[in-house]
């Protein structure tokens, strides 16, 4: 079942990039999964220099439902969800972790590095093999983690130190 299960997401995940590509837009990922009578398929997709709109998603979604009801890669019912990844999104490859250079991310690894799983900091750098971080909680250290021992890692939301969201929010509707 799970190999067919990503053979179906890969269809489905070539039918989103090629739909995604036509209007510059990634595919940041591609969810199945079983529901009550029927299948929800989540994609999401983002603009590598900024965020997507709902204009955005509603013509991706619209096509890709044409496609899909086309070609036809889940015979039974589905339920198709187009969305952005978040403000928090999941970081899984060299790209993603590319478009975030100087910005906070956390992450767990699948076993300890530096006697420890989880991190936090800021991407200083990253190529095919690794990423490099600025540990968020060890002033001046940085941290070589291997792309491969990354359990799961996750943009953080970035608030300015001694301010909280709520703050940020008074003092921007302030103005």
């Amino acid at each position: 079942m799970k190999q067919e299960s990503n053979g179906v997401i890969g269809r489905i995940r070539c039918i989103a990039e090629r739909v995604a590509l036509s209007r510059g837009l990634d595919v940041v990922d591609v969810k199945l999964a079983r529901g009550r009578g029927s299948h929800l398929v989540r994609v999401f997709v983002d603009r590598s220099d900024g965020g997507v709109d709902l204009a955005d998603l509603q013509s991706v979604s619209s096509e890709i439902s044409t496609i899909m009801d086309v070609e036809d890669p889940i015979r039974s019912a589905y339920r198709l969800e187009i969305s952005s990844p978040g403000l928090d999104r999941p970081l899984r490859s060299e790209a993603d972790f590319s478009r975030c250079i100087g910005r906070l991310v956390s992450m767990k690894s699948r076993g300890p590095i530096e006697g420890r799983r989880d991190f936090e900091g800021r991407v200083e750098s990253v190529d095919a093999e690794a990423v490099c971080i600025s540990s968020a909680s060890q002033a001046g250290a940085t941290i070589i983690i291997p792309l491969a021992s990354i359990e799961h890692a996750r943009l953080s939301i970035d608030f300015a130190p001694g301010c909280s969201g709520r703050q940020k929010r008074f003092e921007r509707n302030k103005r």
